[in-house]
């Protein structure tokens, strides 16, 4: 849930968000009604959240969260690729978040390669039915690689492409991967794009980070971005949602010289903020994702359906 998502929404009396759901961004819920209350499942995130902003909180059970929806690993509503991966991925490493009532495709009581099978079979089914009766587009047959490819040639019109790298990088798990290409040029210039496909479509997220790189979370579709110049250290986190890069939360600290003395400015999404509250959120988000390093690997000359990601 991004920053500020309800705020100001003060018809909004009661919401109902899963254990499933693990961030929550700055202001959610401001300025909403007095009588406003969340509802969720006990010893959450969301709990967590509610009592550290004074939010009323009332615990509910897991049946009264949600319907269960056999296959949908990722608690997104349907059943998808994007679930068969995040299965796949639990099995090679179990501290993956997964619904687990809904993973346990054969009902044994036990998530294995067996759960992978099932669920493979369920996808192929779909897709067929789907074909059949009302067609939807399956999110693997869209044509990434040209719309990749096409923009790659795009910046061959950089005056200095032998600069420009790229790489693939599926962020948000999504069963396409993301292009990343890295700008390495003047500290003005050098950048990190990236772009994602969108019901069928390039999309743009935006530029990130500085000197050609940034940092990603995998696991939880989350990309950081942090940039430091003459005395100012940015750092943003945004959520790939929807085709956009959605700000969970922008913060930064400028060092000021003012008399001969050096002072220290800390802001968080606008707003001044102290050192000890700058330190806390900067923690926070640090401990929450798992950033590793993101940039372009290959240069332009080399083809895109050649790579591995």
């Amino acid at each position: 849930i991004g920053y500020k998502a309800f705020g100001g929404c003060s018809d909004i009396t009661e919401i109902t968000i899963p254990e499933s759901v693990t961030s929550i961004g700055i202001d959610a819920f401001s300025d909403v009604s007095e009588d406003f209350k969340i509802y969720g499942a006990e010893g959450s995130y969301t709990q967590k959240y509610a009592d550290d902003n004074n939010l009323k909180f009332e615990i509910i059970s897991e049946s009264d969260l949600s319907d269960s929806v056999i296959g949908d690993i990722n608690d997104d509503g349907i059943v998808s690729a994007a679930d068969f991966v995040r299965l796949v991925q639990y099995i090679l490493n179990s501290e993956i978040q997964i619904n687990l009532k809904n993973s346990d495709m054969n009902s044994d009581g036990k998530i294995d390669s067996t759960d992978v099978v099932e669920h493979k079979k369920l996808l192929c089914v779909s897709a067929q039915t789907n074909s059949e009766d009302d067609p939807v587009e399956n999110p693997k047959k869209t044509d990434w690689e040209s719309l990749y490819r096409n923009k790659l040639n795009d910046y061959y019109s950089y005056s200095k492409p032998w600069n420009i790298k790229y790489t693939l990088c599926d962020i948000n798990s999504d069963g396409i991967p993301e292009l990343v290409v890295s700008v390495f040029s003047s500290f003005a210039e050098s950048r990190c794009d990236i772009y994602t496909i969108y019901d069928g479509e390039l999309s743009y997220l935006g530029p990130f980070g500085s000197w050609g790189y940034c940092g990603c979370d995998k696991e939880n579709g989350i990309i950081r971005s942090s940039v430091t110049h003459s005395g100012t250290y940015m750092d943003e986190y945004c959520k790939i949602e929807s085709g956009k890069a959605v700000k969970l939360i922008e913060y930064k600290y400028c060092l000021l010289y003012e008399n001969e003395t050096t002072n220290i400015y800390y802001e968080i999404d606008g707003e001044e903020v102290s050192s000890d509250e700058y330190n806390s959120k900067d923690s926070e988000y640090s401990n929450r994702y798992n950033i590793s390093k993101l940039e372009g690997e290959n240069e332009l000359s080399v083809d895109i359906s050649s790579l591995t990601w």
